[in-house]
This record gives structure tokens, sequence and C-alpha cells, in this order.
């Protein structure tokens, strides 16, 4: 063998060693970005299920509010309507009678 296919053969397996070397480092280089991409994306996911719980959350405490708040004002119309039947008294009402007796007519 002469010394110049020596020095040949050295070269190649020093450039076989860098582009291995290379590619090592571009597989690692590629690796860390998706591993970042996918932890950013988990990380959105999370921010997007916390909104959506807070929104649920204050849309079931609205929906809860508005129901006790129908209740009572459903409450409070019947009071007054109580009252109003209370201060008008039978007398008010000419079907019902201020007897309290029911007539039966026949024919």
């Amino acid at each position: 063998m002469r010394v110049g296919d020596l020095q040949q053969i050295m070269l190649q397996t020093d450039t076989v060693g860098k582009v291995q070397q290379q590619g090592a480092y571009g597989a690692e280089i590629e690796q860390s970005k998706l591993a970042a991409q996918q932890l950013f994306e988990n990380r959105e996911k999370a921010k997007q299920i916390q909104s959506l719980e807070e929104s649920d959350t204050v849309s079931i405490k609205d929906r809860d509010s508005s129901r006790e708040q129908q209740a009572q004002s459903d409450k409070e119309e019947e009071q007054a309507e109580a009252e109003s039947e209370n201060e008008s008294g039978p007398e008010a009402d000419p079907l019902s009678g201020s007897t309290g007796r029911h007539i039966d007519i026949r024919v």
C-alpha cells in the first residue's frame, strides 16, 4: 500500500466521522425541537382546559344565581297576590257569594 492511499483512507475516515457526528448532532437538535414543540402544545392545551373549566364554572354559577333570582321573584309574586286577595276579601268577588252558600238552580 502506498502512502498516498493511506492518506486518502485516513481523510475518508475523518470525513465519515465528521458526517456521523453532524448527523447525530442534527438528530439531537431535531429531537429537542420536537420535544419543545410538544411541551408548548401541552401547555396550550392545559391553558385551554383551564379557561374552559373557568367559563363552565362561571356559567354554572350564573345559571344557579338566575334560578335563585327567579325563585325569589316567584315567591314575591305569590306573596303579593296573597296580600292582594286578603285585602280585597270575599266582598270584592261577586261569584263567591257573601254568605258562602251554594244555590242550585234547576229548570
